[in-house]
């Protein structure tokens, strides 16, 4: 095996080094004497890194500890870090344990900045974390809550793509195709289901709700569907993702659809550039820093080893302005893109485009496949 120097994140935040050993083993392999090994630690890791450091020394290899001050700030911890690089001959391969956090956030920005290989080492095995070639073997399967992980980030799978039964995915493909004339009706329908109540039972409906044009042929359409029905002045959901439906989960369920099929055509055409390693419907995603967050991500993708969150606004632009401010602090914390798609035009597009989210004008919604597919193999809108 090829030589290789490597710098592995050991910080306070691990409580076992085990989930390491694939990585190790391979650096190892290359000879008592070949490579350069460093551990980049806080002083929380420190315990952690001379462990390791003495086990190495053990096994025929010396490593370097390069201890950065995280306790004494961000800034002065990433000058640390900066200046320790700066004096080394590269390029180094850096690996990521689950759990790095802040320090695996400051590694990972300086080896960016210089091209150099990123990897995550997660219950034993290696995923790529960027794009450049890796001189170690790696899983290919990584997911997108691993990838959140790597950096600190938690992610639980909510309702998943599979609970839509498959004549809801047509529905919502042909109120995609109305969605401009049913604009003032769908919105009435996704405020009642926002403001649904554990019992799946809607407030009372409105007469001016009622007499918005197109609503009552709009609800019978769902209500066809098995969604929900009018009952006594309210609209009663059949479940939980029925309500979510309703409340403008049919978007993101037409995305879902039109990911799945886009990437269906590049399965095993290896001279095409478009790889997808993962597919999530519902993450909600709980940030602990720079401050502590959870917002719900309608879908999250990993193309190529990149992390896209897909965000599908609904009535209550509230919920939108939490996920474009949880992309604004996630931009900070681990390379991702977001993408912004809706049936109709948001007041808070201007913002969207301000912190780099790609959003998807209404009109090209009902050839969403070709905008992704452009947007992910050329990295620019179409």
């Amino acid at each position: 095996m090829t030589p290789f120097k490597q710098a592995t994140v050991i910080s306070g935040d691990l409580a076992d080094l085990r989930h390491l050993g694939p990585l190790f083993d391979a650096q190892l392999s290359a000879g008592p004497s070949e490579g350069s090994l460093a551990l980049i630690c806080d002083a929380k890791g420190y315990a952690h890194a001379v462990h390791l450091k003495r086990l190495l020394r053990e096994l025929g290899r010396e490593a370097e500890l390069w201890l950065t001050p995280m306790d004494r700030g961000l800034g002065l911890a990433s000058t640390s870090l900066e200046t320790t690089l700066e004096a080394v001959e590269g390029p180094f391969l850096l690996n990521l344990g689950a759990g790095g956090g802040q320090l695996g956030v400051i590694a990972t920005k300086a080896f960016q900045k210089r091209g150099w290989p990123i990897t995550l080492c997660d219950q034993g095995d290696l995923y790529s974390l960027s794009q450049l070639k890796s001189p170690v073997r790696l899983n290919p399967t990584l997911s997108a809550p691993q990838s959140l992980r790597a950096f600190g980030v938690s992610a639980s799978e909510g309702l998943g793509g599979g609970w839509f039964e498959e004549h809801l995915v047509s529905l919502a493909t042909s109120l995609l195709y109305d969605a401009s004339a049913l604009s003032e009706p769908l919105e009435v329908l996704h405020r009642l289901a926002e403001r649904t109540g554990p019992q799946l039972i809607s407030p009372h409906l409105r007469a001016p709700e009622l007499m918005t044009t197109q609503f009552q042929p709009l609800l019978e359409r769902f209500e066809r569907a098995g969604c929900c029905e009018l009952f006594k002045g309210q609209l009663k959901f059949s479940s939980e993702a029925h309500r979510q439906f309703c409340a403008g989960g049919w978007v993101s369920l037409y995305a879902y659809e039109q990911l799945k099929s886009l990437f269906e055509t590049y399965e095993g055409n290896t001279s095409r550039a478009l790889r997808l390693s993962d597919l999530r419907q519902g993450l909600d995603v709980t940030l602990t820093f720079p401050a502590e967050a959870k917002v719900r991500v309608d879908l999250a993708c990993l193309v190529n080893e990149r992390l896209y969150l897909i965000f599908c606004p609904r009535a209550d632009q509230d919920a939108f302005y939490e996920q474009l401010s949880l992309f604004k602090a996630l931009k900070e914390t681990l390379p991702c893109e977001a993408i912004a798609l809706s049936h109709a035009p948001s007041p808070l597009w201007r913002r969207a485009d301000d912190l780099g989210v790609k959003v998807c004008p209404p009109e090209e919604l009902h050839q969403l496949g070709r905008w992704l597919e452009a947007l992910l193999t050329q990295g620019e809108h179409p």
